[in-house]
């Protein structure tokens, strides 16, 4: 996007994330401003002062956020607000797409789980969330702060329940690795997961669900983002509740090759198709 005063710029750095590049160009605003990135429900992410034209700023995880500046005299002078497609994943635009078919042909919402949801403003579910194509969804998030950010930002709709545990092959508490203030957004089970972003990590013991203290036998979608545990969930979940499943999104990038190839070979023994998006996520589909 690019106005007369403020350039803004997408690209895909590493496997990461989607990348904003905020540029000022000109001297006719009122400096400093305030450079504001702010997610749905709203909640700012980040605020970056700009004391003059020639600065620019790049913010990492741009995905769902709306970028806004306020001048020095307190005026909002650009506002960005995120459009779906313009940068989405083919993980998000497939889980719509299937949402949509799926309430065409049963005529309900899906039901689904999201474990990591972290505080609920970046998963692909959400724009599906916005559109008001998912039903009854159960939000899990381990991490203290992100937990209670969840819970603020979804509280006020009656399809949202939440858990703050970690689901593993165990039933009780677990050891966590996460940051001293449990504000961490890449938090997992496998402590060298924790140090490929982190130089240090701070070990909680935290309590441990199994999938099948979660399933249902109406759960359509599931969302996973556990940080390199996400393949051993899926291949917990009996297969009972792998039947009613149809959709399923999962991170790629902390997993080794065999387990790669292991989850391949079970999803597509249960009917799913694989594809993996141009990011850090894979995704499976049944009819």
């Amino acid at each position: 996007m690019i106005n007369n005063n403020i350039i803004v710029t997408y690209s895909n750095e590493g496997e990461y994330n989607l990348t904003s590049k905020v540029e000022f160009i000109s001297s006719d605003l009122n400096y400093p401003v305030k450079l504001y990135f702010t997610g749905e429900p709203v909640s700012i992410q980040c605020i970056h002062e700009v004391s003059g034209p020639g600065n620019w700023y790049i913010w990492p995880y741009a995905r769902c956020q709306n970028i806004r500046v306020v001048d020095n005299n307190g005026d909002l002078i650009f506002n960005k607000v995120w459009k779906y497609c313009e940068n989405s994943d083919i993980v998000e635009i497939e889980f719509i797409n299937w949402c949509r078919n799926f309430i065409f042909i049963n005529g309900f919402n899906p039901n689904g789980i999201v474990i990591g949801s972290h505080n609920g403003l970046g998963g692909e579910w959400v724009e599906a969330y916005k559109q008001d194509l998912i039903g009854n969804t159960l939000l899990i998030e381990p991490n203290m702060v992100p937990f209670h950010q969840l819970v603020s930002n979804y509280q006020s709709d009656s399809r949202f329940s939440f858990k703050q545990v970690v689901i593993s092959e165990s039933n009780g508490f677990v050891d966590f690795y996460t940051d001293s203030d449990g504000s961490s957004e890449s938090s997992s089970l496998i402590k060298n997961n924790i140090l490929k972003n982190h130089n240090e990590s701070s070990k909680k013991s935290v309590k441990s669900l199994t999938p099948g203290d979660i399933f249902n036998n109406n759960i359509q979608w599931l969302h996973i983002d556990a940080e390199g545990y996400d393949a051993r969930i899926i291949l917990l979940i009996e297969d009972e509740y792998m039947n009613n499943l149809k959709f399923i999104i999962w991170e790629h990038i902390h997993l080794s090759d065999d387990e790669k190839e292991n989850l391949k070979l079970k999803l597509e023994s249960l009917g799913f198709r694989i594809a993996v998006g141009k990011d850090y996520n894979t995704f499976a589909i049944k009819n």
